[in-house]
């Protein structure tokens, strides 16, 4: 078995003391990936008041160092079923909302001069090879509700023999499909082309850095401890092995807590073997259950192939070699690539019971917030939910959010 052993993480960081005694702060913040942190600039930004943050490792080393680096402004779940349960307008406004963290997102890495940390994936229209017809002609008809939304255009360039209807489809032969998704894998019968804005991104150096610069314009506002678990919540008191954290508000930012989002490990190799012309792809399967799905992201350095993704993140050294004999195969039966892995690993990324983000205040304790499920997209929801939970309690009245209704 090879070490587990992620890109993003070789960098120098900044380390954090472990807390040893107890404390009391306006606001205590538990997790320290970026959901925490992104809680943590906006609180010191948009408010005044004390913050301290606690994470029960280091800075970073769950999913925001362990991920695909993959930012989309984007909801996992198909939004025609979104539709269905929450209605046109709060689904619209949700992207609205993710819209707003993409901003943000690049807002915030321009001001603590950080900007090659978002690299463009130059291709990245061609987001879906279709295998299947059911799985595209629900992409269809999420399409023709973007469209609705006045959202980017989706265009689907589909195989001349298979039938289905729907708005932006392209009619062409099945060669023309294989040699824009640069793939031997004859099995692909469509793709969509939705020139949606994605990056690749390291959100382990993104995290870090900025802390870095809170610690500079804010040094007296602020405390960060690592290797402190929370062992207990009661009212307005976390418990950790050497005290108390008393706080008026507590702002739950980890995926740990697995009667609020489940566990599902994903497993990611990289290589420096480039596919051609800059390409980006993401491939979805409904075939093959125990494979959910393919991601592929190439950059300038790195091609990265995701998937499979388990329901049980435990770590089996059997199960973690399969699965790296999956992603070899995926890449010799997809590209006639036959990589050589420089890096492997996996990440614990947490999912909701609704499949959509957690973000607010708990019905029955009003004084524990969210900002919690990762569900596979994580990285543009942390920023925009750290946002949202900042200005509500800087006692801002917001509209409601679909990433709100949630029971809890």
């Amino acid at each position: 078995m090879t070490q587990p052993r992620s890109p993003w993480q070789e960098i120098a960081t900044t380390a954090w003391p472990r807390l040893k005694k107890d404390l009391h702060s306006d606001v205590a913040i538990v997790g320290g990936g970026i959901s925490g942190i992104a809680t943590l600039y906006y609180l010191l930004t948009l408010t005044d008041k004390q913050v301290v943050l606690v994470e029960r490792g280091t800075i970073g080393c769950g999913a925001t160092g362990n991920n695909a680096g993959f930012a989309w402004a984007h909801i996992e779940r198909p939004v025609s079923e979104l539709v269905e349960e929450f209605g046109f307008e709060p689904v619209k406004e949700a992207f609205l909302e993710l819209d707003h963290g993409w901003d943000e997102y690049i807002k915030i890495h321009q001001l603590i001069g950080l900007e090659n940390n978002v690299e463009p994936l130059g291709n990245a229209g061609l987001g879906f090879g279709f295998t299947d017809k059911a799985t595209l002609e629900s992409s269809l008809q999420d399409g023709a509700i973007f469209r609705k939304m006045g959202r980017k255009k989706w265009e689907f360039y589909i195989s001349e023999e298979i039938e289905v209807e729907g708005e932006g489809i392209h009619r062409v032969p099945r060669e023309v499909i294989l040699e824009k998704l640069q793939t031997i894998d004859s099995s692909y019968i469509g793709l969509l082309y939705d020139s949606v804005e994605r990056a690749r991104t390291n959100t382990y150096l993104f995290s870090h850095r900025l802390l870095e610069y809170l610690k500079r314009r804010f040094p007296d506002r602020f405390e960060i401890y690592e290797q402190t678990e929370i062992t207990h919540i009661e009212k307005n008191t976390l418990s950790h092995p050497s005290g108390t954290i008393a706080a008026e508000a507590l702002i739950i930012c980890t995926n740990g807590y697995s009667d609020k989002a489940t566990p599902r490990a994903a497993y990611a190799a990289a290589c420096s073997t480039p596919l051609p012309n800059d390409y980006s792809a993401a491939f979805i399967t409904h075939k093959d259950p125990s494979v959910p799905y393919w991601h592929v992201t190439n950059c300038n350095s790195l091609t990265i192939f995701a998937g499979p993704e388990y329901i049980d993140p435990t770590l089996d050294l059997n199960e973690w070699d399969k699965t790296f004999a999956l992603i070899t195969q995926f890449a010799q039966r997809t590209y006639r690539l036959h990589p050589s892995f420089q890096y492997q690993w996996y990440g614990i990324m947490g999912y909701t019971q609704t499949g959509l983000r957690w973000v607010g205040q708990d019905r029955h304790n009003p004084h524990i917030w969210y900002n919690l499920g990762c569900n596979g997209i994580g990285i543009v929801h942390a920023v925009a939910s750290g946002e949202r939970i900042a200005r509500l309690l800087n006692g801002e009245t917001l509209k409601p959010s679909l990433f709100s209704q949630f029971q809890s």
